[in-house]
C-alpha cells in the first residue's frame, strides 16, 4: 500500500482477493479494518470513524459504501 489513496480504493471493493493481495490484515476470516496501514502524520486524539490517515489527510466513514478521504 503506496499511499491513502490507494488504501480507501481497495477499502471500497469489498473484496477479500483484492484486500489480501494488497497485504492488509485479515482476522477471523474477515477483513480486519482495526489494523489497517498509516501513512504518517499524529494519530488523531479520537479515532472513531477514522480508519487511516497521513499528514493532511483522514479515511472516514461507517462501511464500504460511505468511506471518503477528508482533510484534517
Amino acid at each position: 500500500m503506496k499511499n491513502i489513496k490507494q488504501l480507501l480504493n481497495v477499502m471500497k471493493e469489498c473484496d477479500n482477493e483484492i484486500w489480501l493481495t494488497a497485504g492488509l490484515p485479515f482476522a477471523h476470516g474477515e477483513q480486519d479494518w482495526t489494523d489497517l496501514p498509516t501513512f504518517g502524520g499524529d494519530e488523531p486524539k479520537n479515532t472513531d470513524g477514522i480508519w487511516s490517515w497521513d499528514k493532511c489527510h483522514l479515511i472516514v466513514g461507517t462501511c464500504a459504501h460511505d468511506l471518503e478521504i477528508v482533510e484534517r
